[in-house]
């Protein structure tokens, strides 16, 4: 059974300033790439995801659904968060949309840990150009063990080095039903 979470909306809205407010003017490939790694490295530290959410595998590497739908302003997004995300960033849409805060992210959302695992993931990725990024994102079992497309699993997003690997697979089967993010 795959592992899965009930994404916060409102969460990845804000994870999404967080970067935005670091990291002015990037695309929307770095923001993803961004945010998929801090929810790995928060569930492989500390026996969950950030964001929770679900992450799809794309020609250029894992894109988080409900993220990409914020960014683009979908209309499949819930209409208060739309109206958000509209006053929280400003998207040029350029041959490559740049992204851009227009305020400060609300920190309170987050714990210590995540905010540590946001910081880690944006300085990881920050120096990659975006070939070596999709490359690096490539790599990860979740990905290659995805169809084209469709969900990636959770489970596979810890990697066989882990300590404890198996106890935290056993946790994440057992919380992500009703973990609150």
């Amino acid at each position: 059974m795959r592992i899965r979470y009930r994404p916060n909306y409102q969460k990845i809205l804000e994870a999404i300033i967080f970067v935005s407010e670091k990291h002015p003017g990037r695309g929307f490939h770095h923001i993803l790439k961004a945010l998929y790694y801090a929810d790995k490295y928060h569930l492989q530290q500390f026996g969950r995801p950030i964001l929770g959410d679900a992450y799809v595998k794309m020609p250029f590497g894992p894109v988080g659904s409900i993220t990409y739908d914020i960014l683009k302003m979908s209309d499949y997004l819930p209409s208060e968060i739309a109206e958000q995300a509209e006053a929280a960033l400003k998207v040029s849409r350029n041959k490559v949309p740049r992204v851009n805060a227009k305020r400060s992210p609300e920190l309170s959302l987050f714990s210590q840990s995540d905010l540590m695992c946001l910081d880690e993931a944006l300085a990881f990725c920050d120096k990659i150009p975006f070939l070596d990024l999709t490359e690096l994102t490539h790599q990860e079992q979740a990905w290659l063990q995805a169809e084209m497309h469709k969900e990636m699993d959770y489970e596979l997003m810890i990697d066989d080095e882990i300590e404890h690997r198996a106890d935290l697979l056993m946790h994440i089967r057992e919380t992500s039903a009703t973990i609150a993010l």
